[in-house]
């Protein structure tokens, strides 16, 4: 049986029949546990869209048809999936990530060594060293960058509360330089200012996604 973790929270299920009798999944959720689960993404890889779809079905013992079905099959038909990974990760559990251990998100964040804001973002020459860095001791052995992006505010209140941001990170052997930051930003993002999709080149790779709130993260990944 498949794990399968849905990207809306930290569930994680033995089969697509467990989550249809929960009735947790929605053709948009179908997008994301094809998308974000491993065994799925390399089905899709091997197999093809039409054998996918048939096997979601038979996972689902036929549950998984009607609207939802021709939603996904409108929506995904085309997609084509890269050929390396992108994994639902939870926010508070250890993450290795170029054969450094991270104990959580917390600890990326903190060691970030070199960030801009992706809404103002021209040609990288607001990039900045948080100041999260300049209080922690760095790592020798792995550098992080960040691309980011404010909540939406509309009123004076949302601007004096709104602390959130959504963060794309950036991991290399060697020190962040404006020049990562500039290649980041270049990147086709989803809503939400998401990087981490199917379109990221390889050599940009791993590329971490954090949406701001929530206890799950996205990881691109060889």
């Amino acid at each position: 049986m498949r794990s399968i973790k849905k990207l809306s929270g930290s569930y994680t299920y033995s089969s697509l029949l467990e989550i249809y009798n929960e009735k947790k999944v929605s053709w948009r959720d179908m997008i994301d546990i094809v998308i974000y689960n491993k065994c799925y993404r390399d089905y899709f890889r091997e197999y093809g869209f039409e054998a996918l779809v048939k096997l979601l079905e038979e996972e689902s013992e036929g549950l998984f048809n009607g609207w939802d079905k021709e939603k996904f099959i409108e929506r995904m038909k085309d997609y084509k999936v890269a050929s390396y990974d992108i994994k639902i990760l939870s926010t508070r559990e250890p993450v290795t990530i170029l054969g450094h251990r991270f104990r959580s998100l917390y600890d990326i964040q903190v060691h970030c060594e070199l960030e801009n804001n992706d809404y103002y973002f021209r040609d990288g020459s607001g990039c900045y060293v948080p100041k999260s860095f300049r209080e922690t001791s760095p790592y020798s052995d792995i550098h992080i960058g960040q691309l980011w992006e404010r909540y939406p505010c509309f009123d004076s209140y949302d601007y004096a509360t709104e602390k959130r941001t959504y963060q794309n990170y950036i991991f290399k052997k060697t020190p962040i330089t404006k020049e990562d930051i500039v290649e980041l930003h270049k990147l086709p993002r989803e809503t939400n200012c998401c990087i981490v999709t199917d379109k990221i080149p390889e050599e940009l790779l791993p590329v971490l996604y954090y949406v701001g709130a929530g206890d799950t993260m996205l990881l691109a990944t060889k």
